[in-house]
């Protein structure tokens, strides 16, 4: 099998995965720490608000998320967990969304690792490995090195939850 044709497997696989470990269940709980307050500068949490609230995650777009890749950063922990899966598949076909994904969960960029731990430990372990095998498709199809690496690096750090 080439190399192409064996990403393309990944790819069904990883997505069959994804929709099987994250349930589909409406959200109705806080979407960002800003929920309901007007602010020129609150436009991103404003937006998440309006196509998230009451919504659950297979009924949000991939172009939603593709307009708002780094938008999982400002979701409240219950969102993170409700929409992780909103922002996995899209990243599947969509290179910025998968790389801000990559970065997201690397343990080198500047999110304290407190939040993300916080968030990560919240997935029941299905979800932790449905997570680990996301950024293990991330390293294998990435095409920089430096994102790569991330990448590398956020495999490993997500072992970390599922306990291999």
């Amino acid at each position: 099998m080439t190399e192409q044709a064996n990403n393309r497997n990944s790819y069904r696989v990883l997505r069959d995965n994804i929709i099987a470990a994250f349930p589909q269940s409406v959200f109705s709980g806080a979407i960002t720490g800003v929920d309901g307050r007007t602010d020129e500068e609150l436009d991103e949490e404003q937006a998440l608000y309006n196509a998230l609230h009451g919504r659950k995650w297979s009924d949000i777009e991939g172009s939603f998320v593709s307009s708002y890749p780094d938008g999982i950063s400002l979701l409240t922990d219950q969102a993170f967990a409700a929409f992780l899966p909103a922002w996995l598949v899209a990243a599947l076909d969509n290179d910025n969304v998968r790389e801000l994904l990559v970065y997201f969960f690397s343990p080198s960029t500047h999110q304290t690792s407190e939040r993300r731990e916080r968030r990560i430990q919240q997935l029941t372990l299905p979800q932790k490995k449905v997570l680990q095998a996301f950024l293990g498709y991330c390293f294998e199809v990435e095409a920089s090195e430096f994102v790569k690496e991330h990448a590398r690096s956020a495999v490993e750090y997500a072992a970390r939850f599922v306990g291999d």
